[in-house]
């Protein structure tokens, strides 16, 4: 793996000498604010900045067959994979899904479905998975919601311990800003998330699926985004109507919760689809071959999830609910366990990596 890293500087070294490229986005200035001099966490952090907008691989004069064959997309791809692998915690585990994303994602997901389905199946009568049951608490008959919220706790507490270790292991490894900075890099890097910044190439799209500039990424990207919130406010919203109002589900078409997690789940699927066609779409040399089966899968994954939901709310008074909302809660299970090893871990060290790259940014400007 040291030769990836020692290929990385060779790279570097002669996009710092070119220059061409530096309007595009934050990893050209952050290769330029050194030399030649690249250690491992530095290499990480710069290709976990990129975005995968490609738009360097068509400006650039020297891809293969040019003898310096610079491939700068597959090249920080590939080391986001290593990075994942390495940072994740506990390695072992990181190491064996990031190695074989999709197959591990399928065992995983296979199972979490047979499991749901068992536990519906000898917890009760078998045959309410096939009957029409309405009412207040419907979706209860199927799985309690204590199990539901319990389950779904102790999930969420496993991926804040695994996404913490991993996040303090990369930070501490790329060199994260640790004085007052911190705050104004967080507050920065929000901001570049929440508008999409570096999903624009240089300004004008990205050239992606092809070379011909766009932004079809980005809307569909941000489709994606926007889907995602609405289905965890979807899911807020709902805590509040049960908990706190005392309703129980299933709510009227027009209340809040179904409302968000209608608008919620067609973006999702829009996002998902669209995005699973680009990738099909686009020139495989520029992409590492496990990192698209990361991509792949957890796109897919999402649109299961997000197209079982809105099935669920469509049949929920109808006897095909219960199959449909099993197989729902055991996709959702799925995301669950495998989020901390899955595509979903870019969030996290992408956003550290914008944190640290806004840091130095305004150091650069203060010095």
């Amino acid at each position: 793996m040291q030769d990836l890293y020692e290929e990385a500087s060779r790279q570097f070294s002669v996009c710092n000498a070119c220059r061409y490229c530096e309007g595009f986005c934050a990893v050209f200035p952050a290769i330029e604010e050194r030399l030649w001099i690249y250690d491992r966490g530095y290499i990480d952090y710069i290709a976990n900045l990129c975005h995968d907008c490609r738009n360097c691989f068509y400006s650039c004069p020297y891809v293969p067959p040019n003898p310096f064959s610079i491939n700068i997309p597959m090249l920080l791809s590939s080391i986001r994979l290593e990075s994942y692998s390495r940072y994740t915690y506990p390695q072992i585990v990181s190491r064996t899904l990031f190695r074989k994303p999709m197959l591990g994602g399928l065992i995983i997901t296979l199972i979490s479905l047979v499991l749901v389905y068992l536990y519906a199946v000898l917890t009760g009568d078998p045959l309410r998975l096939f009957r029409r049951i309405t009412g207040p608490g419907s979706f209860y008959e199927i799985i309690p919601y204590g199990v539901i919220a319990s389950g779904g706790i102790a999930l969420l507490l496993y991926i804040a311990l695994v996404l913490g270790i991993s996040s303090y292991r990369y930070w501490k490894s790329i060199g994260g800003p640790r004085s007052g900075d911190v705050l104004r890099a967080f507050v920065r890097a929000l901001w570049d998330v929440m508008i999409h910044r570096y999903f624009r190439g240089g300004g004008v799209g990205c050239s992606y699926p092809g070379e011909r500039q766009v932004f079809s990424r980005l809307y569909l990207h941000l489709s994606l985004f926007i889907g995602l919130a609405l289905a965890v406010l979807s899911t807020i919203t709902a805590a509040i109507y049960q908990e706190i109002l005392g309703i129980l589900p299933p709510y009227g078409m027009l209340s809040p919760p179904v409302i968000l997690g209608i608008c919620g789940g067609v973006l999702m699927v829009i996002g998902s689809t669209g995005l699973l066609y680009m990738k099909a779409r686009s020139d495989k040399s520029l992409i590492n071959r496990a990192m698209m089966g990361l991509d792949i899968y957890m796109l897919v994954l999402l649109n299961l999830i997000a197209f079982t939901g809105l099935l669920t709310m469509i049949f929920r008074e109808t006897s095909c609910m219960g199959v449909i909302f099993t197989i729902h809660m055991g996709l959702v299970v799925a995301l669950f366990i495998i989020a901390p090893y899955s595509k979903i871990i870019h969030i996290l060290y992408r956003y550290l990596s914008l944190m640290k790259y806004n840091s130095s940014r305004k150091a650069g400007k203060n010095s």
